[in-house]
Order: structure tokens, then C-alpha cells, then sequence
């Protein structure tokens, strides 16, 4: 396909001092022509003083062109061609972002109305606050919904995210959409790893903690994202454990001994503790089953329990004996 360009210069390429400050949506896409429109309107719709909108496509051969061409002239810059991903896509956008707050909205996901403005207020460097984030309406193709509330983000929990996830354990991943930051966190860390497919935003936010920005949590849902088939989460979270896996090893390796040896310290008394509260809940399980059970079936029952996890049990009325039989 031909390479489709659009260039504006007709938004300031500065904050005034008396107005708000610039901020830079970059949207990737590619052959996402039945979300892209409602994402575009979003950003839009924001009626925002000082945007910097730019929508880098994958050369889509659907009707995605079309749509980005019917907001062209509200847009600072658009290209449509081949690329190597999701990854090198966002990366055009931001290396051509000239906001002073930056973020990337992928093109099924879409804001909720006022978020720009809200963003504005609350990065405040003054107070040291480079990264805001606000929660995430996750929409299922069931029709449900769920309020992802924005955990507290620390290095050692994402760190280990991966092999938290697969554990059971507590995880601490932040969701995409409605994460912004301050170009200086740009400029400190670079831009993203266009080696991952998949794992690239987990691996930007590590290397944002390591730089010594923090994760504020703003309670209020600023984004809305979709889960469905053609969605990378779509395809379930056991296709990004490799990269998560990669991502681990790589921050692993920017780390000074002392802090790698301190991360894994962290991660074998995190295990332990996840190990022991599940022998806990498998242990209060079986106490709860035994309730029902003949004296003789309770007491084999508890002991099986006491045997998972004898430091932990706290129902041995199982013992006392229950209703007869029928």
C-alpha cells in the first residue's frame, strides 16, 4: 500500500503560559476499522485546548484510512504504512510528540469525557507527581463489565508479575489506557521496546520505577477497555508469559548485585507467602467438608487438613460431632 501522510502544523507546539498544557495522544492501529472511529471521537470529544493528536497506522486494508481521513484536519499528524508492530508504531507517535503530558490510547480502547482535563490537574511536578493513572471499565463480549481498580505500583511486585500471575499470587500490573506521564519521564527513559509484542508496556512502566518515578492513583475511571477476540488480551494472558518472562530478565540485568539480590529476597518470602496461604485455604476447605461428614470420615477428613497445614487450622470444631447422618 502507498504511504499515506498527513502533517499539521496549525497546533501550538508550546504551552502558553497562560494556558493548559500540551497534551500528545498517540493512537496505533492497524485493520481496526470497526473500533478506531469510536476511539478517535474520544479523544476528540475531549474538546481540549491544547491537543496534540497523532494516529499511526499499520498500512490497514480496511476502512481505517477512511475513518482517520474524515478527522484528518483535527489531527497534528497521521501516517498509514507498513511497520513492525504495535510497538514501532507507538514509538513513531512519540518520537514526534511534542506535549508536555504524553500517552498512548490503542484503537478499541476509548476515554471517558473530561479525562484531558483532569490529567492536566493532576501531574504535578512540584509535588512530584510524573505519572497519573486513572481505573479502567473492562468491557467483556458477554456484555459484562468490571471496575479494574489501579493496584499500588511497586518495582519488586511488577517485577515479578509473571510468575505471580501463574503462582495465584498478588499481582500488581497497572492497565494501559488510562496512564499518563510527564515528557520528562520520556526523555528519562526512552521509548519502547519494539523487541516486544506484547509485554512492552510492562517493561516501559519497570523501567519508569527504576528511574525513580512513582504511580499516582486518581480514583476515578478514565478509560474504557474492551476485551474481545481480536484483542491481544483477548488471547488470553498465557500468550504474554514469555515476554513477561523476558521483561523480568531484562530489568533484572540493568540492576546493581546488591538490588538483584534484594529482588530476589523479596520474591523467595513473597512465594513462601503465597504457597502457605494457599495450603491455608486448601486447609480450611477440607474442614469446611468435614462438617457434613460421619464422626470417623470427620475425623480422617481433619487430619488430611491438619496434614496440608497444621500451623493454620483454626475450625477443629469440625471435630465435635454433627447432625446424624442420614
Amino acid at each position: 500500500m502507498k504511504n499515506l501522510i498527513m502533517d499539521s502544523n496549525r497546533l501550538s507546539s508550546s504551552t502558553t503560559e497562560s494556558g493548559p498544557p500540551k497534551i500528545t495522544i498517540v493512537t496505533p492501529s492497524y485493520n481496526q476499522g470497526a473500533f478506531l472511529e469510536r476511539t478517535i471521537q474520544s479523544v476528540l470529544g475531549q474538546n481540549y485546548l491544547n491537543l496534540e493528536y497523532i494516529i499511526i497506522d499499520g498500512g490497514s486494508a480496511d476502512n481505517s484510512v477512511d475513518i482517520i481521513r474524515k478527522y484528518e484536519s483535527h489531527l497534528a499528524y497521521w501516517v498509514s504504512e507498513s511497520d513492525n508492530g504495535q510497538s514501532e508504531a507507538i514509538n513513531k507517535g512519540l518520537k514526534r510528540a511534542t506535549g508536555d503530558i504524553i500517552a498512548w490510547l490503542n484503537s478499541d480502547d476509548w476515554y471517558e469525557p473530561g479525562v484531558l482535563k483532569r490529567v492536566s490537574e493532576e501531574i504535578d511536578l512540584g509535588q512530584d507527581r510524573y505519572v497519573v493513572m486513572g481505573d479502567v471499565r473492562m468491557l467483556y463480549p458477554d456484555g459484562s463489565e468490571r471496575l479494574f481498580i489501579q493496584p499500588d505500583i511497586k518495582f519488586n511486585r511488577l517485577l515479578h508479575h509473571n510468575k505471580l500471575y501463574q503462582l495465584g499470587g498478588k499481582t500488581g500490573h497497572p492497565s494501559q489506557p488510562s496512564i499518563f506521564w510527564h515528557r520528562s519521564v520520556m526523555e528519562a527513559v526512552g521509548f519502547l521496546d519494539e523487541d516486544l509484542h506484547k509485554a512492552m508496556d510492562t517493561d516501559y512502566w519497570l523501567r519508569m520505577l527504576q528511574a525513580g518515578f512513582s504511580f499516582n492513583r486518581i480514583p476515578e475511571v478514565w478509560s474504557n477497555y474492551p476485551i474481545h477476540e481480536a484483542s491481544k488480551s483477548g488471547q488470553g494472558w498465557e500468550a504474554f508469559f514469555d515476554e513477561w518472562s523476558r521483561v523480568e530478565q531484562k530489568a533484572k540485568a540493568a540492576l546493581c548485585p546488591k538490588r538483584r539480590f534484594e529482588t530476589q529476597l523479596w520474591w523467595r518470602r513473597e512465594k513462601t507467602s503465597v504457597l502457605l496461604a494457599r495450603r491455608h485455604r486448601d486447609a480450611q476447605r477440607v474442614c469446611r467438608q468435614a462438617h457434613s461428614l460421619p464422626p470417623l470420615q470427620r475425623f480422617k477428613r481433619m487430619m488430611r487438613a491438619f496434614s496440608i497445614a497444621p500451623w493454620r487450622i483454626n475450625n477443629l470444631s469440625a471435630l465435635k460431632p454433627g447432625p446424624p447422618s442420614v
